[in-house]
């Protein structure tokens, strides 16, 4: 590790950043911090030398995270998460389809790519149902529909914006849950650690003012936890499973650049020390 620096590559310097910093600098190992909105890639000179050892992603975007780990890793560098991770988990229709071939409980998930599909979808799987963007995080976009004129509004919005990625209808049922969701923090193939994420709102998120609680990992949530890991390869990532209301565990989405905050604040956990425990892993393995 002494002989090869480790880059961090972030869009901007949160408090998650700075922890991450912090242990690599009291574990005395050399890093660099590059900006992705300022690093370029000669691609006509991809095998030149680089200082790096690894990256590690920490790009708040999906698509600068995809595109920036397959820039490095086309001139020979370990990424951490890996663009194939990351193609996979950062969207969610790619994910519901391989956590659906392998049989892994997902709340009922259906795509359509056109308005009236979409409708006939939505009254098939039955009022209420969430629509969601098949790319993005902190709970946004993302909306509750309750009967046919909401559905007809809120198809009708979508397939007028401008981006293509609006026009695909990413459609789940609406699951009767508790005030909570489970998030789970993976580091290869071992569970760091996991909270509650708890809200009045339907969204549990922390972005929208969810409170993190500590949670007492069940043999379950275990179970359904390694499944995951097994289909879409180790890495650092979260997990988010949701329970409906008899108690049984599914698998909402999985993150390919966690967030911790929240996971710290719940419990006593130092997240960024094993973070950089699997860095030195991947980098000597």
């Amino acid at each position: 590790m002494e002989k090869h620096k480790l880059a961090i590559c972030a869009s901007k310097i949160r408090k998650e950043e700075k922890d991450i910093f912090l242990c690599l600098e009291k574990r005395k190992i050399s890093y660099d911090y590059i900006d992705s909105g300022k690093v370029k890639f000669h691609l006509y000179n991809n095998h030149s030398l680089s200082p790096y050892r690894a990256v590690l992603n920490r790009c708040i975007s999906y698509y600068t995270s995809l595109y920036a780990m397959q820039c490095f890793e086309s001139q020979g560098l370990l990424t951490v998460n890996h663009s194939s991770i990351i193609d996979l988990c950062g969207d969610k229709l790619k994910t519901s389809v391989v956590l659906s071939k392998h049989n892994i409980a997902t709340p009922k998930t259906a795509v359509a790519f056109d308005y009236d599909s979409a409708l006939e979808l939505i009254e098939e799987i039955g009022y209420p149902v969430v629509i969601k963007p098949i790319v993005g995080s902190w709970g946004r976009l993302l909306a509750k529909i309750s009967d046919r004129y909401a559905a007809e509004s809120i198809l009708e919005h979508k397939k007028v914006l401008g981006s293509p990625i609006h026009h695909i209808f990413y459609i789940q049922e609406f699951m009767q849950k508790p005030d909570r969701d489970i998030r789970i923090l993976v580091a290869g193939n071992e569970i760091i650690g996991s909270m509650y994420r708890r809200s009045n709102h339907w969204i549990t998120n922390t972005a929208r003012d969810a409170i993190p609680e500590a949670c007492q990992l069940t043999e379950d949530m275990i179970r359904l936890t390694k499944a995951c890991i097994e289909v879409v390869g180790e890495g650092l990532l979260a997990i988010d499973l949701i329970e409906n209301q008899h108690g049984e565990l599914f698998v909402n989405e999985i993150n390919p650049t966690m967030e911790f905050k929240g996971m710290e604040q719940a419990t006593d956990i130092n997240i960024a020390d094993h973070i950089v425990d699997y860095l030195i892993k991947v980098c000597d393995s």
